[in-house]
This record gives C-alpha cells, sequence and structure tokens, in this order.
C-alpha cells in the first residue's frame, strides 16, 4: 500500500517500521509499503474463501495487473504463485 513518503525519510520512523516488519521501497516516485500479512481468507489450498461473496475486496480482482506488480513482490521478499503467459512474437521473415 502507498504511504506517506516521510516514513521513508526520516530515519527513526523507518528504523521502527522495519522493527515492525513492514518494508518500505519506492517506487514511481511513491513510497509503497509491504506488510508479510497472509490472507486470512485463504482456504488450506491456496485458494480464495470469499471468491463470488460481496465481502471480497474489489482489489483481489485486479491484482496483479501486470508482470512489474509480481516482480515487486518478489523485489520486496514475498513471492506470489500467479504468473503471466508469455507473449510470443512472430517476427515474420
Amino acid at each position: 500500500m502507498q504511504v506517506n513518503p516521510q516514513y521513508a525519510e526520516n530515519k527513526d520512523v523507518r528504523h521502527w517500521i522495519e522493527l515492525h516488519g513492514i518494508r518500505l521501497r519506492r517506487h514511481q516516485g511513491a513510497v509503497w509499503a509491504y506488510v508479510p500479512t497472509p490472507c486470512s481468507a485463504l482456504t488450506p489450498e491456496g485458494m480464495c474463501g470469499l471468491q463470488g461473496q460481496p465481502e471480497r475486496p474489489e482489489l483481489c480482482a485486479t491484482f496483479p495487473e501486470g508482470q512489474w506488480q509480481l516482480n515487486e513482490l518478489e523485489f520486496m521478499g514475498a513471492s506470489c504463485t500467479y504468473s503471466f503467459p508469455s507473449s510470443t512474437r512472430s517476427t515474420g521473415t
């Protein structure tokens, strides 16, 4: 989630945040926080337990928007089992 840039600029605040397991990352001029908390709605099989329910956040339906978001997760030390198929282009020689 996007957070106030001052969280990263103030050494004491940043240190406190990082001591609590939250990682801060600058990306495209903004500061983002990664809170490594697993989703409480995941089933033991790793599926969404809220699929098709009104309680399911809309963000869950749109994430990830692209491979870049999965790359960001990996940079933050997290992982995701989702992947985008690689596009194959024919060069038509």
